[in-house]
């Protein structure tokens, strides 16, 4: 079983980041990290003091902006994006 990872940087954005991975575990390391490098952005990029309630509610959030799906490993589609003028040519496993 894969697991497909989908990471909104706000609810209603349309490009999200979709990642998957072959085990569980490798999804939730990932998803940690990045959720810890988008908190620490925001804090260390806010012109105030960020008190521990409102920490708690910035990890909700971003915690609310994950989808996590097991797929079948069966499927293979290929995909090619334009990421800054380059395409990138990869295959995503459903």
């Amino acid at each position: 079983m894969n697991y497909k990872v989908t990471y909104a940087s706000f609810p209603l954005d349309e490009k999200p980041v979709i990642k998957t991975f072959e085990q569980e575990y490798e999804a939730l390391e990932w998803l940690e990290n990045e959720v810890q490098e988008r908190m620490d952005y925001m804090i260390q990029h806010s012109p105030y003091t960020i008190s521990e309630e409102e920490y708690q509610e910035i990890e909700e959030n971003e915690y609310s902006l994950i989808r996590i799906e097991e797929v079948e490993s069966n499927k293979v589609e290929l995909i090619n994006d334009d990421l800054f003028g380059e395409t990138i040519t990869g295959y995503s496993i459903y």
